[in-house]
């Protein structure tokens, strides 16, 4: 985990990955205080920001999010599925 932390420094995201990161990064309660830190001062930025963090952290929004990518996973299983079957008439 620490490693995956360094490499994302060392390859300097653009903001908008690098706020992705730390509000993935405190969803799974693994930021350090100083990435905590940093994510206060975004949200503090702006009420913009505020509003945003507070939409992808609310439970229901993740849980509708997780019932989408559920739903078009098994979509695409059932899709794959459908290509392999063939049928041949009786004669």
């Amino acid at each position: 985990m620490k490693d995956e932390q360094e490499d994302m420094l060392k390859n300097e995201p653009t903001p908008p990955d690098r706020v992705a990161w730390l509000i993935a990064g405190y969803l799974r309660q693994t930021l350090s205080e100083k990435e905590h830190d940093e994510l206060d001062e975004w949200m503090a930025a702006s009420d913009d920001n505020q509003r945003l963090f507070e939409e992808l952290t609310d439970p229901k929004t993740i849980e509708e999010g997780i019932a989408t990518m559920k739903g078009m996973h098994e979509e695409a299983m059932l899709k794959k599925v459908k290509q392999q079957i063939t049928f041949t008439r009786p004669k």
